[in-house]
Order: C-alpha cells, then structure tokens, then sequence
C-alpha cells in the first residue's frame, strides 16, 4: 500500500471524509499554476460532496501512489449532525 493510500483511506474509514484525487505538479489539469493542486482529477467529483467513494475507487485513485499526491477533505454528513 502507497502512502498516499495510506492516507486517503485513513481519511475515509477513521474520519468519516471523503476524500478525491487532486490534479499533481508533475501532471498538472490546471492552466494557471496558482491553481494546481485545486483541480479535482476525475470528472465525477460533486457526486462526492454527498456520498463517500467506495473502497475500491480510493483503491484505483491513489493505490498507484502516482493520481495524486493531495487529497481533498469533502464534507460528510457526519459535519452536519
């Protein structure tokens, strides 16, 4: 396990957050670099301000430890209880 894997799922199973790859230095989405790090790097990111990723899809993000280097904390239901 990566440990940027590491990471994401510790985010995910001991915080409740959801957590999304991010656009990376060496790879960047952004076209301003002020930007770069703030690119969500899958298109189906809003789906995940309400639902948390499956363990199999923070798997495939970050498993390679080469998606991304950031993660994204999202708001759980959990923050509005």
């Amino acid at each position: 396990m990566t440990d940027t894997l590491a990471l994401a799922m510790g985010y995910l199973d001991f915080h409740d957050f959801s957590v999304i790859p991010l656009d990376h230095p060496h790879e960047p989405l952004a076209k301003d670099p002020d930007d770069v790090g703030k690119i969500p790097a899958i298109k189906t990111w809003k789906v995940f301000q309400t639902v948390r990723p499956i363990v199999e899809q923070v798997t495939e993000w970050f498993g390679n430890g080469v998606v991304s280097h950031n993660s994204a904390r999202l708001p759980s239901k959990t923050d509005f209880s």
